[in-house]
């Protein structure tokens, strides 16, 4: 079939597509380089927001040959969103982690496993600072709990000098089995970084 040909229908841009277009305009794809590190952009920032915008029983994000256009489209929209909207984000992530505590997880670390390698500055700074402000609010049940090693990660702590701060300064009740009340994390946290 003729490209003129094709049946077209005016649709809203997606932050993937409009920064394709953006950077072509500007002629910064023109490199075989540039062009790798958007393309790795778009895939790794796709991957990291698709884990929050699938409900159960849909297809790996990874195994969507069977999307037709309309569904990428959708599926890139929904991932902007996200991106656009810091509430939205932080929404679905809490979302995500309360669907892993009803499948019997209680450590929030566990529930994020998915996310671990997101939640650094340079890889993805969007979610990194979801999840802090997730654990900001405090809003867990009383057995939820956060591991010492994936805080440390989270926040760039010295894992053996923060063990040992909780050690010293966290009741025993507080602090057991190398984790903490996720309800405390973000004033243990704080606290922590004061004392040093």
């Amino acid at each position: 079939m003729l490209l003129s040909e094709f049946k077209v229908q005016n649709v809203q841009s997606d932050i993937f597509s409009s920064r394709i277009s953006q950077k072509v305009s500007d002629g910064i794809l023109n490199e075989r380089e540039s062009l790798l590190d958007e393309l790795s952009w778009q895939y790794s920032t796709l991957e990291a927001f698709s884990l929050l915008v699938y409900e159960e029983n849909q297809a790996n994000w990874r195994n969507k040959r069977g999307y037709s256009l309309s569904d990428k489209h959708n599926h890139q929209i929904a991932v902007s969103r996200l991106m656009e909207n810091e509430e939205l984000l932080i929404n679905a992530i809490k979302k995500y982690a309360q669907g892993q505590f009803e499948k019997g997880t209680t450590d929030l670390g566990k529930a994020l496993m998915k996310f671990s390698k997101y939640l650094v500055d340079e890889v993805n700074p969007a979610i990194l600072l979801s999840v802090k402000k997730l654990i900001g609010w405090g809003k867990f049940d009383d057995q939820i709990s956060i591991g010492v090693i994936f805080l440390s990660k989270l926040y760039g702590l010295e894992q053996e000098n923060f063990k040992q701060y909780l050690q010293n300064h966290v009741s025993t009740t507080g602090f057991k089995n190398r984790a903490i009340p996720a309800s405390l994390a973000a004033k243990v946290v704080s606290e922590y970084l004061e004392f040093k």
